[in-house]
């Protein structure tokens, strides 16, 4: 804490509530946050940026076939989150592969803001366009080249103000602030 305040944010901007919460709270016009991490993109974008307060896009994706594996075995076993479907339990990924519960377009659809129902080839060219257009791409297969893409782009600089838990770095002293790692 610095002189006995804690300085911390809780907003969680991976689910709808989140977002209403966090525009409700003005997280993006206070400068509380740095970095907004959420996999609702439009949503986010609508509720949270502004003409006033715009952000910058930045995506890390992943083979879209392994992808959906590690989501499923993720869910095979994740009992805390939401989506977690008892009847995936004891699915093979081939039966998962060849179920209605196989999820379908799920980047596409984010981008799109059409989560059910059919797409068309305009919604992959919409797609298409807004990453070409708008967006950092990073590949999740290439992780730290993309990070350093992403600092080259902007000059993003860390944050050095913020330690955080476990972070050991004998060069920056400043622990006035201090973000714990959840575990």
């Amino acid at each position: 804490s610095m002189n006995g305040v804690e300085n911390h944010i809780n907003v969680d901007t991976s689910i709808p509530e989140g977002i209403r919460h966090a525009k409700e709270m003005d997280l993006i016009p206070s400068r509380m946050a740095q970095i907004v991490f959420s996999p609702l993109i439009v949503d986010a974008s609508k509720k949270l940026f502004s003409e006033e307060n715009q952000g910058l896009l930045f995506a890390m994706f992943r083979h879209p076939v392994k992808r959906v594996i590690s989501l499923f075995y993720y869910l095979q076993t994740a009992t805390w989150e939401p989506t977690f479907n008892p009847e995936l339990v004891n699915m093979t990924i081939d039966e998962y592969a060849n179920s209605p519960l196989l999820e379908a377009n799920f980047i596409t659809r984010s981008l799109v803001d059409k989560m059910e129902g059919p797409l068309c080839m305009d919604d992959v060219m919409t797609a298409k366009k807004l990453l070409k257009e708008k967006c950092f791409v990073g590949l999740v297969e290439k992780f730290d080249e993309s990070i350093r893409y992403f600092n080259l782009a902007y000059s993003l600089k860390p944050n050095f103000d913020v330690q955080i838990e476990g972070f050991q770095d004998s060069d920056y002293s400043d622990k006035s602030k201090r973000i714990d790692r959840l575990e």
